[in-house]
């Protein structure tokens, strides 16, 4: 009996160090297996991204105005896919490479949704960050539409709406989980309300457009609590409010002056998915 005491008390050492070894192996695969779906979202957001300018252009019109068919030199565009550039213009100028419509820079369509999609899927994963990832390309297109021309097409709200919706539905169908999608629902209908509320009772402080962008980002917050709907509709509103104080304190604008809501929404809203997701 001591002999066997003995030689359980040697065995310790060793099932130790095979224990560290084992760690130190599979800490590099854990590492991999965490930075396999960051980069896997970041090259999704990247390469949206660069699909977005040539939709981004066509559909930054003014409210009442059809989107656009041709460039600044009338030339009939032809896709909606890709960077906005022409290639009758192209053709024409010789030696020179042709550039991207006015105001509208693939590069920075590309960086911003990688970095977002990237951002997200470094959050702790979940149904909410996975339907975040997949919708931010139209999120980027919708902020930037709005930045340009105060509007929110319902041809890109609506079925994002609807998008959010299916995705976190099919999210709740794999976790055999209902509770989350019934809150991410609730609390779109929530936040679109008291958005349509405030429109009702000031319709020159917001757009029609922004209470239906409020249904969908309030899914996104709602999947993962009330706590992070709010949080995301406040950061939405600081932001603009600070941007609004910074315009008029350097006189770029007056205090009647509008802003778009929608980019500080949205803004707020990757604040909201991202606080909610790594909570």
């Amino acid at each position: 009996m001591p002999q066997h005491h003995a030689d359980s008390g040697a065995l310790i050492p060793l099932i130790t160090a095979g224990q560290t070894l084992v760690n130190k192996i599979d800490a590099p695969y854990a590492r991999a297996m965490h930075i396999v779906p960051v980069l896997v979202a970041a090259v999704y957001g990247a390469v949206a991204g660069l699909l977005l300018p040539s939709a981004a252009y066509r559909l930054a019109v003014p409210a009442g105005q059809p989107r656009r068919t041709t460039c600044p030199e009338k030339h009939v565009l032809a896709g909606w896919r890709g960077p906005a550039r022409c290639r009758s213009c192209a053709a024409h100028a010789t030696g020179r490479r042709a550039r991207d419509a006015p105001g509208v820079r693939t590069a920075a369509f590309a960086v911003t949704t990688g970095v977002l999609c990237g951002a997200l899927a470094a959050a702790a994963p979940s149904a909410g960050a996975v339907a975040a990832v997949a919708v931010t390309p139209v999120l980027v297109l919708l902020g930037w539409i709005d930045h340009v021309v105060h509007r929110l097409p319902d041809v890109l709200t609506l079925p994002l709406a609807a998008a959010v919706a299916v995705l976190l539905g099919a999210g709740a169908a794999v976790s055999h989980n209902l509770g989350p999608f019934t809150r991410a629902l609730l609390a779109g209908l929530v936040l679109s309300g008291a958005y349509f509320l405030i429109f009702l009772i000031n319709p020159s402080g917001i757009g029609f457009g922004d209470v239906k962008l409020a249904l969908p980002l309030g899914m996104l917050f709602g999947w993962h609590g009330w706590l992070f709907v709010a949080l995301g509709a406040f950061a939405g509103q600081l932001l603009a409010a600070l941007y609004g104080t910074v315009l008029v304190l350097s006189r770029h604008a007056g205090r009647s002056t509008r802003i778009a809501l929608g980019p500080f929404m949205i803004t707020g809203g990757f604040v909201g998915i991202l606080l909610g997701s790594w909570a």
